[in-house]
């Protein structure tokens, strides 16, 4: 369209919610080939111009939502292999308009309105993902057409413009130092970024048939499909990359800022200390699948935020603190299958230890101040059942930094296992270490009892099941911390037989089993199923029993038939569904151990 006619349309002839009806009703169809490109145009100018000031709250919304729909459209499309033309053609007009659109959503961030401001946020982090794979689509075609630049002039440029596309809504990250900077707009910035991070590369719903190739082109039958070659495939972790190493720089000053949010204990910056707290997480969680280098630094100082949960520091604030820390310590999921543990988790785990160990300072212990019940912030104050989410949060954190200092202890020590002399004195300090390490379970074990009316000698093998019954994750990962712990103490020389009994693996095994009813379909469904770290788990419980055979027929002298007969029930199943090839993977290492606690029952 000529430019005459792109300055003849004018807001005050615009029917805009009459134009983004028809263009919504299109876009059921997953095609636009169709759409009038006269009517396409005078949303482009609205978009364009200073008009938008004039919408209405409903029309923003409904511009912003139509926005977010096309965009994701296309990443849809764009992961199935075919993409409507038309669509296609609207992503490219994006791209080319991108520094206009980008401040028309950067002044919709700051609308008084949460809901606009929250939809923008959305339609900007598909927006981004469009621009970026459009953008640099045409880099590649220029690069094609010219020889003037030399390659890695030409990357550095590229990498700048890339850069520059995703990270425009979130200059104001880099202005948390100022005078003026504005919260808002940083909490906005911060979702954005949280969401491109955690991108799931292809969203397929549970009542999508993603096998069927008809779901793998539009809709409309005269759309004219576009084949994407692998060139023009989304890239969603180089996106992901950038939005990390966009942050690099400002994260040192980001955080410090934060910190004394949390530490002035103001409820209005709630929310915003939330959205901070839920970015960083992202970033580092195993599900980003981001490199170590590339998030390394965003591990940095996260020791200093055990001296951040106080007495008033809100409950939602504890959690989510927790709920990073936790993610630090992925004992399961990463730091148990690792031979040598990074620093900066290390250095977490020892925090957090000695923090609880520390009795006397009980204004600062974090098992002494966590505000279980509302209005004490203590154990055995207040009224009701108090904040179990909170809790089992908690007790989890410790129980994977004993683990984690366990393990490092021990890799420290059977790497060193070739000085002969040595052995003596490296024999005293891991018997230092546990008896430092059951004094910490000594006070976890003590608090939990003033909460949950648990027998006073239950041990804590048996409690902590029993306390995460109803959350499979952190119940799997809690044994597994136990397990490695008793194996990692409780069978050197001179051991500590209380600490044994304290974590004897039969007694979690055992009462995991009565949880389940005995039932070894339970446990198949644990092994197949990725949500857990149950495989590690079993394994690791196997090799002890078969081990350890006669402690384990000890420890349930009464009830060791039924668990020998889950074990070969589990066993029989497994067998059945590895010949007929239907196993998700390789489970022979767990045949095997099954096999062995079987000829360990018959003698």
């Amino acid at each position: 369209m000529d430019e005459p006619i792109k300055k003849r349309a004018k807001i005050e002839e615009i029917d805009i919610e009459r134009v983004l009806g028809v263009f919504q009703q299109h876009l059921l169809r997953n095609c636009l080939c169709t759409f009038s490109e006269f009517e396409l145009q005078k949303l482009y100018n609205v978009l364009r111009t200073d008009s938008t000031s004039r919408l209405t709250r409903n029309q923003k919304l409904l511009l912003i939502t139509s926005i977010q729909l096309i965009c994701d459209i296309a990443i849809k499309q764009n992961s199935k292999s075919h993409i409507c033309a038309g669509i296609a053609n609207i992503c490219n007009t994006f791209a080319r308009y991108e520094a206009e659109l980008t401040d028309y959503f950067l002044k919709l961030s700051e609308d008084s309105d949460q809901y606009i401001s929250f939809a923008t946020s959305r339609a900007v982090s598909s927006f981004f993902i469009i621009v970026r794979t459009h953008n640099d689509q045409r880099l590649m075609e220029e690069a094609d057409e010219t020889d003037e630049m030399l390659p890695d002039q030409e990357e550095d440029e590229d990498d700048q413009i890339l850069l520059n596309s995703v990270t425009a809504s979130l200059v104001e990250c880099s202005r948390l130092g100022s005078e003026s900077f504005s919260l808002d707009t940083v909490s906005f910035s911060l979702d954005v970024l949280k969401r491109l991070i955690e991108w799931r590369e292809v969203e397929v719903h549970t009542l999508e048939d993603s096998s069927s190739e008809d779901e793998n082109r539009p809709a409309a039958e005269n759309c004219r499909a576009l084949t994407v070659v692998e060139s023009q495939r989304i890239d969603f972790m180089q996106i992901k990359c950038l939005c990390i190493n966009s942050l690099k720089s400002s994260w040192p000053v980001i955080v410090t800022n934060f910190n004394n949010l949390i530490a002035g204990n103001d409820p209005m910056y709630d929310y915003h200390i939330i959205t901070f707290l839920n970015l960083w997480e992202t970033i580092i969680s195993v599900k980003a699948n981001l490199s170590v280098n590339d998030t390394k630094l965003f591990y940095s100082n996260l020791d200093t935020y055990i001296q951040l949960l106080s007495p008033n520091t809100p409950p939602i604030i504890w959690k989510h603190i927790l709920s990073l820390l936790n993610e630090v310590l992925c004992y399961g999921s990463t730091l148990a299958l690792q031979d040598v543990l990074a620093k900066e988790p290390c250095d977490l785990a020892h925090s957090i230890v000695r923090n609880v160990k520390d009795v006397r300072n009980r204004n600062r212990n974090i098992l002494y101040v966590v505000p279980y019940r509302e209005g004490s912030g203590r154990f055995g104050g207040g009224a009701g059942d108090g904040d179990k989410v909170l809790l089992k949060r908690l007790i989890l954190l410790i129980l994977k930094a004993v683990a984690v200092t366990v393990k490092e202890t021990r890799y420290d020590s059977s790497s060193d296992s070739s000085l002969g002399s040595e052995m003596e004195e490296m024999d005293s300090d891991m018997a230092l270490i546990a008896r430092s390490i059951e004094e910490v379970l000594d006070q976890l074990d003590a608090s939990v009892k003033q909460i949950i009316p648990f027998h006073p000698r239950a041990p804590l093998a048996q409690w902590i099941v029993q306390v995460f019954t109803d959350q499979d994750d952190y119940l799997i990962e809690s044994m597994v911390c136990c397990l490695d712990v008793a194996v990692g103490l409780c069978y050197r020389e001179n051991a500590s037989a209380e600490l044994r009994q304290k974590l004897n693996p039969t007694i979690t095994f055992f009462q995991f089993l009565q949880t389940v009813s005995f039932d070894a379909n339970v446990l198949l469904d644990f092994l197949v199923s990725n949500e857990t770290c149950f495989l590690l788990y079993i394994l690791r419980y196997l090799k002890y029993a078969c081990k350890n055979w006669r402690e384990f027929v000890e420890s349930c002298p009464d009830e060791r038939g039924r668990i020998i007969n889950v074990l070969a029930n589990l066993r029989k199943s497994i067998k059945d569904l590895v010949k007929k090839e239907l196993f998700p993977y390789n489970i022979g290492p767990v045949l095997k151990l099954l096999k062995r606690c079987t000829k360990c029952s018959s003698t």
